[in-house]
């Protein structure tokens, strides 16, 4: 998918949502905490307010207008904290002005309103991260109940920018949390209304059915064709390796362990590429890192359906959401292979629902209505033998 593509996707994404319109005091979080897009507060105060950084530096202007926001929602109760990201600095900036001077005063407005909120003493928290997806950005969002996220959906923005700001909102929704509008924001006495979106984790770019290993096989090729283009082209003998490996993971969700024997296949010169000591090395070194977090890799795992063309299947599945975004030289990574339709399905397993016969003098009474099935017991005549004391 080329990135003109999936920009035109993800503002289609946007435009299929329908946010409801709700009092977030009241009828939603009352008194739960959720957090404020720094970058998307600022946009928002210093448009409304009118602030002007660029003939006129009306620094103290826009300082108030965010502190008369701000104590518009302690005066109703609001329990938040303000979270800025050092790769969105330049979303408080008008495009036009990023680089210029006036660009400059906008960026130093912001870091001048995170160190004064910082300095004063005040009940709620300023907060900076590098990105979104940094370590210490996830930390807080898994440690904090955060209700919701106040954002900028980029209405009044360029293109560019509105991208970056709905991507942060598909972003926040994807990871199970609501996303409010600020650009909706309305007060009435004491209630804030405001447009909310319902966060859910999905994926609407890719396959939702995705077990954990699987994600965690793409997630590694994925870095993998990164970390090979980042190098030099990518070559045909890459793309070999993903399609074996995608292959192999495929295997091991529709094969038992004694399916899986193979005859080895050796290269002429018998010898294995440096390249492929690579490719194990950081697969070995992402699945350690994987192991060591807490999550369900282990999970177990059905397979249904034919199983030498189910794993064709899968294994293309996992190949396409590998190079999803790039544009792979080899169109057919698994051409040689033929699948058959006359494999047996999978076995599944059958539960016995009988029972051992029961009887007893006191209960016979109040069981007699139940008729279940009874199956034989089974004793294996050499079961004593085990427990033959052979000393004497």
């Amino acid at each position: 998918m080329r990135p003109d593509d999936t920009i035109k996707t993800l503002r289609d994404w946007y435009q299929g949502q329908t946010p409801l319109t709700v009092n977030i005091v009241g009828d939603f979080a009352g008194h739960e905490l959720f957090a404020i897009h720094g970058e998307s507060l600022i946009r928002y105060c210093l448009t409304e307010a009118k602030v002007d950084l660029g003939e006129c530096f009306q620094l103290l202007h826009a300082v108030h207008s965010v502190e008369k926001l701000l104590s518009e929602l302690k005066r109703r109760d609001c329990n938040f904290d303000i979270l800025f990201f050092r790769d969105h600095e330049n979303l408080c900036v008008p495009q036009q002005a990023v680089s210029s001077t006036k660009g400059a005063k906008y960026r130093l407005t912001r870091r001048i309103l995170i160190q004064h909120f910082i300095k004063s003493n005040l009940d709620f928290r300023i907060l900076e991260f590098a990105s979104f997806e940094s370590s210490e950005c996830k930390n807080y969002l898994s440690g904090h109940g955060v209700h919701f996220v106040l954002c900028d959906d980029g209405r009044t923005s360029s293109i560019d920018q509105a991208t970056h700001l709905q991507h942060l909102l598909y972003k926040v929704l994807t990871s199970g949390r609501h996303v409010a509008n600020i650009n909706s924001i309305t007060w009435k006495s004491s209630k804030v209304f405001m447009s909310l979106l319902s966060g859910k984790k999905d994926h609407p770019f890719g396959d939702t059915d995705l077990s954990p290993r699987d994600k965690h096989a793409v997630a590694f090729c994925r870095a993998y064709i990164e970390h090979c283009t980042s190098a030099n082209e990518i070559t045909e003998a890459d793309l070999h390796r993903v399609g074996a490996f995608l292959l192999q993971i495929a295997t091991l969700k529709y094969c038992s362990l004694q399916e899986r024997t193979c005859v080895e296949v050796c290269k002429e010169d018998g010898i294995i590429q440096s390249q492929d000591h690579e490719f194990l090395h950081m697969f070995c070194a992402a699945t350690q890192g994987l192991i060591e977090m807490p999550c369900e890799f282990n999970e177990q795992e059905g397979s249904e359906g034919d199983v030498p063309s189910g794993i064709l299947e899968h294994a293309h599945a996992l190949y396409n959401e590998a190079f999803r975004g790039r544009d792979p030289e080899v169109k057919q990574p698994f051409a040689t292979l033929k699948s058959f339709k006359g494999s047996r399905p999978t076995p599944k397993a059958e539960k016995n629902l009988t029972a051992l016969p029961f009887s007893h003098p006191v209960l016979e009474d109040f069981l007699k209505d139940v008729r279940i099935g009874e199956s034989e017991e089974i004793q294996d005549p050499n079961a004593e033998l085990v427990f033959e004391d052979l000393r004497h």
